[in-house]
């Protein structure tokens, strides 16, 4: 698959998508490679949409102003999780982004200072970090304490069981 998403898998698929399911209509067709296609893009667009809604709400304050916030109600999160979406999108510019990082290991780096920021994405790619792992070199490099608690999910806030 292209560094661009393809819409094309879920044509090819057969697959029919509406706000609240995934549905084959030929199932039993589905080839594996067709299936991993599947993962592959969905995993990918998970992984966009942090980016795209930030960079949507970027775009609408540059465009509206303060009525850009209008959007907020058509969008499934909390104020608290579409200004962090805004803010690291804002921090961290399309054309320094990293395709092969999550938008939690970006997070986890968006207020730094630019050199640090480039040089722990640069080790996560190296190294195959996700968000975790990268927190918990920062912590070394820092020697602070591990958090508490239970970790969420930056794009759902839901609990996760084991690391990102």
């Amino acid at each position: 698959m292209s560094t661009a998403l393809e819409a094309s898998a879920l044509e090819q698929a057969g697959a029919v998508v509406d706000a609240v399911s995934l549905r084959l209509d030929q199932p039993t067709e589905l080839t594996w490679e067709q299936y991993e296609r599947l993962g592959s893009f969905l995993g990918q667009l998970g992984q966009a949409y942090c980016w795209w809604v930030g960079d949507l709400l970027l775009y609408g304050e540059e465009l509206f102003g303060e009525e850009y916030a209008q959007i907020e109600a058509s969008l499934p999160h909390s104020l608290h999780t579409l200004e962090n979406y805004r803010s690291v999108a804002k921090r961290i510019p399309w054309n320094r982004r990293r395709t092969g990082l999550s938008f939690g290991v970006h997070e986890t780096v968006a207020y730094m200072e630019p050199e640090d920021r480039e040089q722990w994405l640069d080790r996560a790619e190296e190294q195959g970090w996700k968000r975790d792992s990268l927190r918990s070199a920062i912590r070394e490099a820092k020697e602070l304490p591990a958090p508490e608690g239970p970790r969420t999910c930056p794009c759902c806030h839901q609990e996760l069981l084991s690391s990102d």
